[in-house]
């Protein structure tokens, strides 16, 4: 079902807002400004929404209540997004939404910027089709994904409750080439792990290498054992 034209052409313009703004997590760039604008794209949908500060770069958190006995549906997205270089690789302003047969580019329109627009754009739709949700909203939109979410799990754990939901549809979407849509039910992590081996107290010459190990081929070994020859993870307990 086509979206009304009015829904449309306020999604162009709330994304073309949102791409302006240089909202580059690894440099420190225009994080406050993106979360001010992104909590006004929610106070236009009704939303009651509030910026919560954590050591880092703030959260807009937005949330509508759900009627008795309703469920609650909690989107995770983020405004943050990855340097733009190398520019000259760009064919058009990274921080400028432009058209292209029918493509939109610019930084963050695939990631996350269009994504959060297109969820506020579904909700638009919703409520001027039907007048009212049929169920709870709650949006968490951080600002740190692009540097590895420094401090989400401290935000996470202080606002447990406040998050509750039913369900929780994270920040990925989008359609194939036939236009078809595409949902994906589970997604992998990231795990970074630090090793150190230590074997002698300072360097030694190569000559002792037969005596003493390097502790390269300790880390090769520890390394290689994470998995087996048909990619299983060793690792008791994974």
């Amino acid at each position: 079902m086509e979206l009304p034209a009015s829904v449309r052409r306020n999604a162009e313009r709330h994304l073309s807002d949102l791409v302006a703004i240089p909202s580059v997590s690894a440099e420190g760039r225009g994080l406050n400004e993106a979360a001010a604008a992104v909590s006004g794209l929610f106070e236009d949908l009704g939303l009651t929404t509030e910026l919560h500060q954590t050591d880092g770069a703030p959260v807009v958190y937005a949330h509508h209540p759900a009627e008795p006995g309703r469920p609650t549906i909690l989107f995770y997205n983020h405004y943050d997004v990855q340097p733009a270089d190398p520019l000259e690789e760009w064919h058009s302003s990274p921080f400028e939404l432009v058209e292209r047969d029918g493509v939109w580019y610019g930084r963050g329109v695939s990631d996350d910027k269009g994504q959060l627009v297109s969820r506020l754009a579904a909700l638009h739709w919703f409520k001027e089709r039907h007048g009212s949700l049929p169920f709870g909203v709650t949006f968490v939109v951080e600002g740190e994904e692009e540097i590895g979410s420094p401090n989400l799990a401290r935000y996470v754990e202080s606002n447990a409750q406040r998050l509750a939901a039913d369900g929780c549809v994270w920040e990925f979407g989008g359609v194939t080439a036939s236009g078809r849509p595409l949902t994906y039910f589970g997604l992998k992590g990231i795990a970074c792990i630090a090793l150190r081996v230590r074997t002698a107290s300072h360097d030694l010459h190569s000559s002792l290498g037969a005596v003493v190990e390097n502790p390269i081929y300790r880390l090769a070994s520890a390394i290689a054992g994470l998995r087996d020859g048909a990619g299983r993870v060793l690792i008791p307990g994974f």
